[in-house]
């Protein structure tokens, strides 16, 4: 409602500052997925290359809470620990 009152007021120009909700819960449910998968421990998991894009996609709309997260994940995955957990994942 919010947002709605600040793009009418400055007629159009307050929508760059609202948070769209169609990019942020969409990517809160593939964190979600993807932490109950490796936290479980499922057998044949792969890096998840597409959670951390689209975290990183969250800084169009300002949200540091996922697009840090995404930069993480980015930079871990060509560790070599990393890379042998879900190498080890994926034997299972």
């Amino acid at each position: 409602m919010y947002g709605g009152i600040a793009a009418l007021g400055t007629f159009g120009i307050g929508l760059v500052f609202c948070c769209p909700v169609f990019i942020v819960l969409p990517v809160a449910c593939m964190e979600l997925y993807s932490a109950f998968r490796i936290l479980s421990g499922a057998k044949g998991l792969k890096p998840p290359k597409m959670t951390s894009i689209a975290e990183l996609s969250t800084v169009l709309v300002c949200n540091t809470f996922s697009t840090i997260p995404g930069i993480l994940t980015l930079l871990f995955q060509s560790d070599p620990e990393v890379i042998a957990f879900y190498a080890r994942s994926a034997e299972e």
